[in-house]
C-alpha cells in the first residue's frame, strides 16, 4: 500500500484504516530491518550473496552510503522471492533478531505460566496450535494487522524461554521521500516481540526503531510517543491471551544500577523549556552534569575571590536535579553504558516521553546483540532485587545539608 497509489492523502490514510492488501516487501524491508538482518533473512531464503549483488550492481547509481546499500539489498531480496516467502522467513527469524527499542514488565509470582509448556497451553484457548517449537499464526505482509498489534507467531527457546512476535503496522515516509508529500507514503509491518523470562520472571518488549509521517501537511514527530503507545497496547493483549498480572519495572533503579555498578556515564539529557512545549525527540541532549558542576566551580571559584561564603557548600546541584527530575520537564537521559563484552560501551537513551501521560518509559540502545542483549538482562534482574545506595534520594540530600550546616 503506497500513497502514489491513491488519489488523495485521505483516500491513501482510508484505504490504511479499512483495506487490509498486501504491503509493498522491499520498502518495508527497507524501512525496518538493518544490513546485518536482512543478510540473515538473505541466507534463510536460501539467496546468495552473488546473485544479491547481481541486483544491486544493475540499479547502481554513484550514491554508496550504508542506508542505500540496506535499500539495495532489501530491493534485492523482494525480487527474488515472494511476499508470502519472505513474512514466513521473518515470522521465524524476528524470534531471533535483537531490535533496538525495549522495555522490561515483571511477571507477578501468582502467573500461572510458569514455562514456555504452560503458556503454549494457555494460548490454545485462543489459537488452534500443536505442541511444536514454533507457531504460525498469520501472514503479516499479504494480510497485514491493523495499528493494534495482533499475535504473528509463538516460538519456544527451551525450558525456560519463549517469545510472541507480534506485529502491527504504520505509516512510513520512503527512503529519501519529501515530508508532507503522501505520494512516498507506504504502510509497513512493524514486528513487535514479547520474550518471555520465566526464571527471571520478566517480559522483554523490543520492536525496530521507525519514523512515522505524521500527515501530508506536519512534519511533527512523535518519538518516544511512538514506542510507547505500542508497548502501552501490548499489556491487555499478553494478558487476555497469557493470564497473569504484569507490573512494571523501576527505570529509575536501572539506570541508578548502571551508573553507580556499571559505571555507566551520564551523556546528557533531553529537556523541554516550560510544561506545554511539544516533546519530539529533536533536539541535542544537554550535558546538565558537566553544566552543573562547572556553573557550581565558578560560583565557588567566585565567592573565594570576593572572599565571601559559598551559598552552595552543602548542595550537590546535579544531585539535586536528578532527586526532582520526576517534577522536571526532562523525558530522556542518555548513558553510555558496559553492555558489550570486554567493556565495550553502549549508547542507551531512557525515554521517559511527555509527564504524566502513564506511559511505560522505554530503552533506546544504539546497538544491539547477543552479547548485549544478555547483559542488559542480567543488568535489569539485578537492579529489581539489589539493594544499592541512592544518591540522589531527596530526604538523604536534604538531611545531609542539615547535618553539615
Amino acid at each position: 500500500m503506497i500513497g502514489a497509489d491513491y488519489a488523495s492523502y485521505d483516500d491513501f490514510m482510508a484505504a490504511c484504516g479499512s483495506r487490509r492488501e498486501s504491503l509493498d516487501p522491499s520498502r518495508v524491508l527497507g524501512k525496518i530491518y538493518p544490513i546485518e538482518q536482512l543478510r540473515e533473512l538473505a541466507e534463510h531464503l536460501g539467496i546468495s550473496a552473488d546473485q544479491i549483488n547481481e541486483i544491486v550492481e544493475e540499479g547502481e547509481g554513484g550514491d554508496k552510503r550504508g542506508v542505500t546499500r540496506r535499500y539495495d539489498c532489501a530491493r534485492a531480496i523482494a525480487q527474488l522471492r515472494t511476499a508470502e516467502q519472505i513474512e514466513e522467513a521473518l515470522s521465524y527469524l524476528d524470534h531471533t533478531f535483537y531490535f533496538p527499542v525495549l522495555s522490561y514488565l515483571r511477571l507477578s509470582g501468582e502467573v500461572p505460566h510458569n514455562s514456555p509448556k504452560d503458556l503454549l497451553n494457555s494460548l490454545k484457548d485462543h489459537y488452534t496450535l500443536n505442541n511444536d517449537s514454533f507457531q504460525k499464526v498469520f501472514n503479516g505482509l499479504t494480510n497485514p494487522a491493523g495499528a493494534a498489534c495482533k499475535l504473528e507467531s509463538i516460538r519456544i527457546h527451551g525450558e525456560d524461554s519463549a517469545s510472541l512476535l507480534f506485529s502491527c503496522t504504520r505509516v512510513l515516509l520512503a527512503p529519501e521521500g519529501q515530508i508532507g508529500n503522501y505520494n512516498e507514503f507506504f504502510l509497513a509491518r512493524v514486528p513487535v516481540l514479547a520474550y518471555f523470562f520465566f526464571s527471571r520472571r520478566l517480559l522483554e518488549i523490543s520492536m525496530p526503531t521507525f519514523s512515522e509521517a505524521a500527515s501530508d501537511q506536519s512534519g511533527a514527530t512523535r518519538i518516544p510517543e511512538r514506542y510507547q503507545i505500542i508497548i502501552q497496547s501490548m499489556q491487555p493483549i499478553i494478558g487476555r491471551i497469557a493470564p497473569g498480572q504484569l507490573g512494571g519495572i523501576s527505570f529509575k533503579k536501572l539506570t541508578l544500577f548502571l551508573e553507580t555498578q556499571l559505571g555507566a556515564i551520564d551523556m546528557g539529557w533531553k529537556i523541554e523549556p516550560e510544561q506545554e512545549a511539544a516533546f519530539d525527540f529533536t533536539q541535542n541532549v544537554v550535558p546538565l552534569k558537566k553544566i552543573l558542576d562547572t556553573f557550581s566551580q565558578s560560583l565557588q571559584t567566585e565567592c573565594e575571590r570576593r572572599e565571601c561564603p559559598y551559598p552552595l557548600a552543602n548542595t550537590n546541584l546535579y544531585n539535586l536535579f536528578r532527586a526532582l527530575k520526576e517534577q522536571s520537564y526532562t523525558y530522556s537521559l542518555l548513558l553510555q553504558a558496559p553492555l558489550r563484552n570486554r567493556n565495550g560501551n553502549v549508547k542507551a537513551s531512557t525515554l521517559y516521553g511527555p509527564p504524566n501521560t502513564g506511559y511505560p518509559p522505554v530503552l533506546l540502545l544504539d546497538k544491539n546483540n547477543n552479547a548485549i542483549s544478555n547483559n542488559l538482562i542480567k543488568a535489569v534482574e539485578q537492579s529489581q532485587t539489589e539493594e544499592i545506595e541512592n544518591p540522589y534520594d531527596l530526604d538523604k540530600i536534604f538531611q545531609e545539608g542539615v547535618n553539615d550546616a
